[in-house]
């Protein structure tokens, strides 16, 4: 369970610069934007939301729906306050600046022509 967390806490934080230009729904006065569509979808590789049929479309903006809502409420009862929550922010800030780093050090990679 813990993994799955951290996983999706990784999954959101990487997934803040992603542009949320359309919005699906809105819950109380926040909107369900691509972003969040989007940290469904990596649960499902290789599958894009604009190839699913209009049903399946639906069930995943109702998760999404449903997922803002059980975030809006474990915030309201103080997660945030909770030694368990802040262990975990802090092994996910770890394994994300990893990942950051990493991702600078592969993009400073230059293979020229010859060395392909």
């Amino acid at each position: 369970m813990k993994k799955i967390l951290l996983s999706s806490a990784i999954a959101f934080s990487l997934l803040q610069g992603v542009s949320s230009a359309e919005t699906f729904a809105k819950v109380n006065g926040d909107e369900i934007t691509e972003k969040d569509i989007a940290a469904l979808m990596r649960a499902m590789p290789g599958v894009s939301f604009a190839q699913l049929p209009q049903e399946a479309k639906d069930q995943v903006v109702n998760q999404a729906i449903e997922r803002k809502l059980l975030i809006a409420q474990a915030k309201k009862e103080g997660i945030e306050k909770s030694k368990e929550f802040k262990n975990a922010l802090e092994s996910v800030k770890e394994d994300l600046a990893l990942e950051v780093w990493m991702r600078q050090e592969m993009e400073k990679v230059k293979v020229s022509s010859s060395e392909i």
